[in-house]
């Protein structure tokens, strides 16, 4: 004959042998891929400012600044870049929009954040 242990009979036998959980993931995830402005070979940034990703975004969790370029190639270059990556669904329609291919999916620290406004990675691009 079986005997049938119910589930409070399990728990106290772990318990005895001293089972624990563990917690999930054993490591704890490092990076994670996020949206982020590549430069050229040159050290300047690819980025034309042409609004292509802006439009594409779903959430619009992008916002892009320009002002008239200096050097005689470019018509208009990037003056502020924002990435608010609390509304980002992390897509990549950006990414695929983007003719010049200047923005990419790029390995960065974990997210967390307490306060909404750290959430908003945004740089002034003055070069």
């Amino acid at each position: 004959m079986r005997v049938f242990y119910g589930p409070l009979a399990q728990t106290a036998g772990s318990l005895r042998l001293g089972r624990t959980t563990r917690r999930y993931p054993r490591r704890p995830i490092a990076t994670q891929l996020q949206p982020g402005l590549l430069d050229d070979e040159m050290g300047q940034g690819k980025c034309l400012a042409c609004h292509l990703c802006e439009s594409a975004c779903p959430t619009g969790c992008l916002y892009i600044e320009e002002e008239p370029a200096q050097v005689q190639v470019r018509e208009k270059r990037l003056r502020v870049v924002e990435i608010d990556l609390a509304r980002c669904l992390f897509c990549g329609q950006c990414v695929d929009s983007c003719p010049e291919g200047a923005i990419a999916l790029v390995a960065r620290n974990r997210l967390g954040s307490g306060l909404r406004w750290n959430m908003v990675r945004g740089e002034s691009v003055n070069s």
